[in-house]
């Protein structure tokens, strides 16, 4: 074999720089190997199980993992890791760096900021706005927005200590 199976039965000659994506579980060591970019660029990795809508936008380095679903008009942007069977549903934008854990889900319209971490299992109702780098703990329910780097938590979420 003269070449390395890339996906499927494409292949890329040894020597051929190659695209890649990164899914590094922290945040902002994913960010700062973003900053190293490889000579074949950044791609997106769907899992064949997971639903993207035709309708949704996939930044560059990120990663849609087995189940998860992302609707129509959302936007995920670079280097963000969805899941394993997460929900991003319709019109959702998720910043840079985010990681929406796996059985996550994002109502419609839900704005995630960059460097986010929705914990396992969280649910965050429709509109509500994450500020960057913060924490949405396991099983928390979201229901009001969450200030810059704040980290919230419990049924309703609230903030911790």
């Amino acid at each position: 074999m003269d070449g390395a199976v890339v996906s499927g039965d494409c292949e890329a000659g040894l020597n051929t720089p190659l695209p890649a994506h990164l899914a590094i579980g922290d945040n902002g060591v994913r960010r700062d190997l973003a900053a190293t970019k490889p000579p074949g660029g950044w791609m997106q990795a769907v899992h064949p199980s997971a639903l993207v809508d035709p309708a949704a936008r996939i930044g560059a380095g990120s990663l849609v993992a087995l189940g998860a679903i992302v609707q129509a008009g959302a936007s995920i942007g670079a280097h963000v890791i969805v899941n394993t069977g997460a929900i991003v549903e319709h019109d959702c934008v998720v910043e840079d760096f985010a990681h929406v854990a796996p059985g996550s889900v994002l109502g419609g319209g839900v704005h995630v900021g960059q460097g986010v971490l929705i914990g396992l299992g969280a649910r965050v109702l429709p509109g509500v706005r994450i500020g960057a780098w913060a924490v949405v703990g396991a099983g928390a329910v979201v229901m009001k927005d969450v200030a810059d780097g704040q980290t919230v938590a419990g049924v309703p979420a609230r903030p911790t200590r």
